[in-house]
């Protein structure tokens, strides 16, 4: 990882710290779905993800695999850090206690964090659900539910900078993240000659790599297709790099059953060329 991503880690860390010292919300943030489901731990590597990813954006940096990896490994440890911010904000009262006057005291004071994390994957309870009680788990299973919120951490980061690496491209010629032209959207109803004559002009124009070809035929689509009430619906995303003005559309196609639009994953495309004066 270069420098200039290194803040991307720094804020993963310091998301994390914040998030432990929020009284309240830091109850949960060790939350799983029948004790091995990290729940938690995806939320916040997407949230970590998607953050690292604004950055490198803003920044220009490309998230390449080896970035990628270290980002992933940056949300395992700001995910860690929720700890030290428990750690460093929690204050316990203690009265009676041998050799320590009656008050309230950070805990920080009374024990190093290695020992708090210790106390932590100790045997522990987990209230159950609908009120039945608690339930007895030992060290063991407790390491392997921090364990498994920590791999939960590394998903969903990786999730997240996946998708943010597809749905917006980027020019290694310029260094430069393409910024979008325009967003053209072809709605109609579905006919299945239809559709496959629209899909079957835009797959012939990309296999003959013809760039001028292919953005006046979907500029003549997203003209002539305009039923708002349409089932069917083809986005494309048209993006320039601000440099070179190298070329990329990004094609989605969409069904809508009742009033939800699923995506038909197996017709989505992609073309990537420089682009020339439209």
């Amino acid at each position: 990882m270069t420098l200039k991503g290194l803040p991307a880690a720094l804020i993963t860390f310091l998301l994390g710290f914040v998030l432990g010292c929020i009284p309240g919300l830091n109850a949960h943030l060790h939350w799983n779905l029948w004790y091995v489901v990290p729940i938690s731990g995806l939320v916040f590597g997407l949230a970590a993800g998607g953050v690292q990813f604004w950055y490198c954006y803003k920044a220009n940096e490309e998230v390449s695999k080896a970035m990628m990896l270290c980002l992933i490994l940056a949300a395992v440890v700001g995910y860690a850090s929720v700890d030290y911010g428990i750690y460093r904000t929690t204050s316990i009262t203690l009265e009676g206690a041998e050799g320590i006057e009656d008050g309230t005291y950070p805990l920080s004071a009374l024990m190093s964090f290695t020992d708090f994390m210790r106390l932590n994957l100790g045997s522990s309870s987990v209230k159950k659900d609908y009120g039945a009680g608690e339930m007895e788990m030992g060290a063991a299973a407790t390491t392997i539910s921090y364990f498994a919120d920590l791999s939960g951490a590394a998903l969903g980061t990786l999730g997240a900078l996946v998708l943010a690496k597809k749905k917006y491209p980027y020019c290694r010629q310029c260094r430069k993240y393409k910024r979008r032209e325009r967003e053209y959207v072809i709605q109609f109803a579905f006919e299945e000659s239809l559709a496959d004559a629209l899909l079957g002009g835009v797959r012939e124009r990309i296999a003959a790599a013809d760039y001028l070809s292919l953005i006046a035929y979907v500029r003549q689509l997203a003209q002539t297709h305009t039923n708002s009430k349409g089932d069917m619906r083809v986005s494309v995303d048209h993006r320039l790099c601000p440099g070179c003005s190298e070329a990329t559309l990004l094609g989605k196609v969409e069904r809508r059953k009742g009033r939800e639009w699923h995506e038909i994953s197996t017709a989505r495309f992609e073309f990537t060329q420089k682009a020339q004066v439209a």
